[in-house]
């Protein structure tokens, strides 16, 4: 008897797993959650995000003031150091960020972010590979936020 309420209870689990929700979004959500508006000229938002970006703690990679883009990565740990002492798994986590500045007009500009983070774990013979675009509006509304801050910090020192 408790085998089978044992079996039923994983299954119940299982099922209730497999069924979960994927949370989707729509180009047009992904498109608004990760442009801005800023009130400043391009000059000034294209070196205050360069700016913004190292804070944060990114490398820049490539900029190009003409187009507006700017790429820059930042890699972390992707395990904790008990888990290399333990088990000896190692790896590292990247996230690779490209933006685009575009010119609106003489006092705004327009601002486009692209975070995806790659994961590589490793455990003896067995390797893991994982990449994912960052979606969490949570992140960028934060970036925008330290852009904008960085702006006025810039246009006080004027």
């Amino acid at each position: 008897m408790k085998k089978i309420f044992l079996s039923m209870i994983l299954t119940l689990t299982f099922l209730m797993v497999g069924c979960t929700a994927v949370e989707t979004i729509t180009p047009l959500e992904r498109a608004q959650m990760r442009t801005a508006t800023m009130d400043s000229e391009y000059k000034m938002t294209f070196k205050a995000l360069m700016t913004t970006l190292e804070n944060e703690g990114y490398t820049i990679e490539n900029t190009d003031m003409n187009s507006g883009l700017i790429k820059a990565s930042i890699m972390k740990n992707a395990v904790g150091k008990w888990d290399t002492i333990l088990l000896g798994t190692t790896g590292v986590s990247k996230k690779s960020l490209s933006s685009t500045v575009t010119k609106i007009n003489d006092t705004a500009t327009r601002v486009r972010i692209n975070i995806r983070q790659e994961t590589e774990t490793h455990q003896g013979a067995y390797d893991y590979s994982d990449v994912q675009e960052i979606n969490d509006p949570f992140v960028y509304r934060e970036l925008f936020n330290k852009l904008r801050v960085e702006i006025a910090r810039y246009k006080a020192m004027k």
